[in-house]
């Protein structure tokens, strides 16, 4: 027992982190976050990838049951003032263009519909093709890119089977059809006018004949006609885009909606001629850049490398660097060249 007088002293330091401490723990995990946020942003990017190649088997798959239906794969339609027609059916008759044309394949077949029995250039008619034009395909967009919306069409536009008005939106792919390597003036070929013409009457065949693609203006082509072999040739992929006009619709190659015709909205081309060179960069396969617009061009968002599906329904990724002229037999059906599989 203490004496009477004895004192105790007791400490009373206080207990927690100084400073200095606290600094170093923000310090480590600061750290460790930008050590993380490199891989979450990869393996994010790579399920984005995966999904993107899975549309475009998607979309092979049905590009490859029309031309079983049909004997033929989805027409490229007639031109950029035009969109799809549901009572038109699927060949040369056809306005409407690759996408439009595998509607019913990919379970859209209701957005197909639209407008089906009205009169032709009717309002009702109209009314409807703008109602397909403006619905989101969610198989159609490339989750790297944009989402599956529809955007505010910039500028003036003239179609003759869709109602156009002020504030108008429209729905655009991230896909395109394999157009070939032989490029022409699509619109000067089209009807001149806003009425159904005779079917051969207006569409020069000589210039439709030099098309080597899959689908392009007025195509009637199947399985049959890839003398090159289904999985030598390509059928759709992913196409440049100005990175900076993703949503505002005044991309040359991003104007026109997914339902439309002939356009450089739904189809693009391999060209590529060593001793041209400045025809040959419209066609060059790029990353998407700000403030370039190459409307005739494959391409992507993805860093690197663009995705195509094949006519035998295999899709895979092709390097930015492929070689140009592998690159462009690949987009032609019948050129019998040979393919250096090691070269993309």
């Amino acid at each position: 027992m203490a004496s009477r007088g004895t004192s105790y002293r007791f400490s009373c330091r206080a207990k927690g982190f100084t400073l200095v401490e606290l600094l170093v723990v923000i310090t480590i995990i600061g750290i460790l976050i930008a050590l993380l946020l490199p891989a979450v942003q990869s393996a994010r990017e790579a399920a984005r990838r995966t999904q993107c190649v899975n549309n475009l088997k998607q979309i092979a798959l049905a590009a490859l049951n029309h031309e079983s239906t049909f004997r033929q794969f989805p027409t490229g339609g007639w031109g950029s003032a035009w969109v799809g027609d549901p009572d038109r059916g699927p060949s040369v008759d056809q306005p409407g263009g690759f996408f439009y044309n595998i509607l019913p394949f990919v379970e859209q077949e209701a957005v197909y519909r639209l407008g089906s029995g009205y009169t032709d250039f009717g309002t009702d008619q109209k009314n409807y093709a703008q109602q397909a034009a403006q619905t989101p395909i969610a198989a159609f967009s490339c989750p790297s890119r944009r989402r599956p919306q529809a955007v505010v069409v910039s500028g003036s536009k003239s179609l003759c089977n869709l109602t156009v008005s002020s504030g108008m939106r429209w729905f655009h792919s991230d896909y395109a059809a394999n157009a070939g390597d032989y490029y022409y003036e699509w619109d000067a070929n089209q009807p001149s006018s806003c009425s159904w013409p005779t079917t051969g009457s207006i569409f020069n065949t000589t210039l439709t004949a030099q098309a080597t693609g899959i689908s392009f203006q007025q195509s009637r082509i199947g399985i049959d006609d890839i003398a090159d072999g289904t999985s030598n040739t390509y059928m759709v992929g992913e196409k440049y885009l100005d990175s900076n006009r993703y949503t505002t619709g005044d991309d040359p190659g991003d104007d026109d909606p997914y339902t439309s015709g002939a356009a450089l909205d739904t189809h693009r081309w391999t060209f590529y001629d060593p001793n041209d060179a400045t025809n040959s960069a419209y066609y060059q396969p790029s990353q998407d850049r700000n403030n370039i617009q190459l409307p005739r061009a494959f391409g992507s968002a993805h860093a690197s490398g663009f995705h195509v599906a094949f006519c035998d329904g295999s899709a895979r990724a092709i390097s930015y660097s492929i070689d140009r002229l592998v690159h462009r037999y690949l987009g032609n059906r019948r050129d019998r060249q040979p393919i250096d599989s090691s070269k993309f």
